[in-house]
């Protein structure tokens, strides 16, 4: 997937009421059934975005058993 937009920003929890630094990954990839690209954002931890994440690069993720984003490995 291609990361075509980037906000990090500060999470409040609503079950601990606790704030947590975050981030939104907006981005495009090919699928089935779709003409053109699919669009979407990821909600992740602001700690598992590789710090080098550019704005055009070309991403891959791991997933937990919860569905959330684990890891993110920069791959172009």
């Amino acid at each position: 997937m291609k990361v075509v937009g980037m906000r990090k920003f500060q999470y409040t929890s609503k079950k601990t009421g606790n704030t947590y630094p975050a981030a939104n990954l907006y981005c495009t990839e090919k699928r089935n059934n779709v003409l053109g690209d699919a669009a979407f954002d990821l909600f992740v931890k602001a700690e598992i975005v590789p710090g080098d994440l550019a704005v055009g690069d070309e991403i891959a993720c791991t997933y937990n058993r919860f569905g959330s984003v684990a890891e993110i490995r920069v791959v172009k």
